[in-house]
């Protein structure tokens, strides 16, 4: 199955910024992400109204003084620990 998330803007890294952009993936891989026009055809298309950029590491983090559910939410999909 090939799925294409769709978004009015993208990051993909330092100088990366790309406004109507697409991310496809097959198989559980990413095998494009760039502009929407370029993007190739896939079996589920979504369209999201919002920001997409990798996962984001936090390295100082002090979970025991934090909902791990709000911060998964906020976009962050590792941390380490320091307490």
């Amino acid at each position: 199955m090939t799925l294409k998330v769709k978004v009015p803007l993208a990051w993909f890294g330092a100088g990366r910024l790309v406004h109507h952009a697409t991310v496809v993936c097959e198989g559980g891989r990413v095998t494009y992400a760039g502009p929407s026009a370029a993007a190739p055809p896939a079996d589920e298309p979504l369209e999201v109204d919002g920001y997409l950029m990798p996962g984001v590491a936090d390295r100082h983090v002090h979970i025991r003084l934090a909902d791990p559910g709000a911060v998964l939410f906020g976009g962050v999909t590792a941390v380490r620990d320091l307490g």
